[in-house]
């Protein structure tokens, strides 16, 4: 969450279809318990049923939206690769700019930086791109016998 005085009125060249887009991963990543399905995304986001299933499945194409059996919908795994090459780019942006400055250009708060700068470096430590984030899922494919 923001504060007031980091809230940043909408572009006058705003996309809405990225808006919508950027909705819906918002409503899937936040749904409890996890999935939704195409009238749900609607519902929640007050948008058309159609033009839900329409954005739901370019975003399954695009790997940002996983669909699951039986119909349901939660991020999908382009999500995590998005997050490992922010990652680096954080990483490498600390290196060359204090925290504070960070969060300056980004026009949030110090401590709200902070935290992701943190999880910035783990990610970074931790996962590769392609690997579902995870070292584990590194460590399983090589570890597993070829046949």
């Amino acid at each position: 969450m923001t504060t007031d005085a980091y809230v940043q009125s909408p572009p006058s060249d705003q996309i809405l279809s990225v808006s919508r887009a950027a909705e819906y991963l918002r409503v899937t990543a936040t749904a409890r318990p996890p999935g939704l399905n195409v009238e749900g995304i609607a519902r929640l986001t007050r948008r058309n049923k159609m033009s839900t299933y329409h954005y739901t499945r370019t975003m399954q194409y695009e790997g940002l939206l996983q669909r699951w059996e039986p119909g349901t919908y939660t991020p999908g795994l382009a999500i995590i690769d998005l997050a490992w090459y922010l990652s680096r780019q954080l990483t490498a942006m600390n290196k060359l700019m204090s925290a504070e400055e960070i969060a300056n250009a980004m026009h949030r708060p110090i401590r709200e930086i902070l935290p992701y700068l943190a999880v910035a470096a783990d990610i970074n430590r931790f996962s590769a791109p392609g690997t579902g984030g995870s070292a584990a899922s590194k460590t399983v494919e090589t570890t597993v016998p070829r046949q």
